[in-house]
């Protein structure tokens, strides 16, 4: 179902009016009320690892522990090969 609202008083033309969907307003407005209930609870029900859906949470923080945890291995990958490099290098230098 269409609705035609009028956008100014004194209303000459068609292109005067709003039209708005009646059908889905209904559905948009019980949907926009589940969602802000929903949103009280959604910190306790979803995971902290999980970051979607939650409105405090970012993907960002995702993209920086990431970053962070491939700095660290990367780091301790590249202790191991100095530690590898320096046993078999001794021994032939003796």
């Amino acid at each position: 179902m269409v609705s035609l609202i009028p956008k100014i008083q004194g209303v000459d033309s068609i292109k005067d009016y709003r039209p708005i969907v009646v059908a889905n307003f209904k559905f948009k407005i019980i949907s926009k009320i589940l969602a802000n209930r929903l949103a009280l609870v959604a910190t306790r029900i979803i995971p902290p690892n999980q970051y979607e859906f939650v409105q405090s949470r970012q993907i960002q923080d995702c993209i920086g522990i990431a970053y962070e945890a491939i700095n660290c291995f990367l780091k301790r990958l590249e202790e191991v090969m100095w530690l590898t490099k320096l046993i078999f290098i001794k021994p032939l230098t003796l």
